[in-house]
């Protein structure tokens, strides 16, 4: 698609609510037009590469796109600062916002988007490594309900410790493969009351000194999902903690936690929420898996890599 089919879809088109873009060689002129549709709501602007942060002044000329609320700006590494603020200018009322592979990211971009931009409400930054607390910091003015970021070495407890304070609605929160996320942010975020989903994957400084704390706190019990893929410090401890306090949990994953072994996966036995389990990589044996044999709503299970089950554990 380039800008002359736009052209065309923007005069036989004007009621449309959503508009994916994705992976075209749309430019400047085709965001202009954009500023005739009044009632656009969902924009993805994905991996588009040939317009500026000049063209994004159109979103809010003329009737522009106003009503927008959702924007996926992923890998639109030409967008600075000033294009962030463009946005901000005609697009306030924005709630999801998706800007992943963005390697040129910065707190900068997010805080000229949030000075307007208050009632984001989702925020997926996933590959954006220069991204810091600062962030947070800046998304505190927003009352956020979902946090997903992945692959980040400069967020730190501190943003936790922001969500714990500034986002009391938090759902789902993910941040994987963030480096310096340690217990003590997972205790931060512990009273918190409506966390359904966890993923700290590849988190590899949480402990059982973090988890255990969590799910003793105010969401444990309302907990759905739960990821520590890779948290190689996490033990039977924090296994057997969660069998006991998490009765709403229908995901675990546990991949590579290779501390965990029968003792902690026996007790995951007495879940009758869990439908999904990855021990992948773990030291659970035979005898681990036969009290999950006994458990009759798993439909999906997930044992590659545990050098200790044999063809009897998998009979039974």
């Amino acid at each position: 698609i380039q800008d002359e089919s736009m052209r065309l879809i923007s005069e036989g088109c004007r009621s449309l609510l959503c508009l994916n873009l994705s992976y075209t060689d749309i430019t400047n002129g085709t965001l202009r037009l954009l500023s005739s549709f009044p009632n656009l709501q969902y924009l993805s602007l994905a991996h588009c590469r040939k317009f500026t942060d000049k063209g994004l002044l159109y979103l809010g000329s003329g009737k522009g796109c106003h009503k927008l609320i959702y924007l996926d700006l992923s890998g639109c590494i030409q967008i600075s600062v000033d294009g962030f603020r463009n946005i901000a200018n005609g697009c306030s009322g924005i709630q999801d916002l998706l800007i992943n592979k963005m390697p040129t990211l910065t707190d900068r971009c997010i805080q000229a988007l949030v000075e307007k931009c208050q009632q984001i409400m989702s925020v997926v930054f996933l590959d954006s490594p220069h991204l810091s607390d600062t962030t947070f910091k800046a998304l505190a003015e927003c009352k956020l309900v979902k946090v997903s970021i992945a692959g980040n070495n400069q967020i730190t407890d501190l943003s936790f410790k922001l969500m714990s304070k500034c986002c009391p609605y938090i759902r789902n929160i993910h941040m994987a493969d963030c480096q310096k996320i340690t217990d003590a942010g997972l205790k931060m975020i512990s009273p918190l009351k409506h966390i359904l989903v966890l993923n700290v994957a590849d988190c590899i400084r949480i402990s059982d000194g973090g988890v255990r704390p969590f799910v003793q706190g105010s969401s444990g019990a309302k907990l759905r999902e739960l990821n520590l893929t890779n948290c190689i410090c996490v033990t039977d401890a924090s296994v057997t903690e969660i069998a006991e306090r998490c009765h709403e949990l229908t995901y675990l994953n546990l991949r590579h936690c290779e501390n965990v072994t029968d003792a902690g996966i026996e007790a995951l036995g007495n879940m009758s929420s869990l439908i999904s389990i990855d021990l992948s990589g773990t030291s659970i044996s035979d005898m681990g898996l036969r009290a999950l044999g006994h458990h009759g709503k798993i439909k999906e299970l997930s044992i590659s890599e545990c050098k200790n089950i044999s063809d009897t554990g998998i009979q039974v």
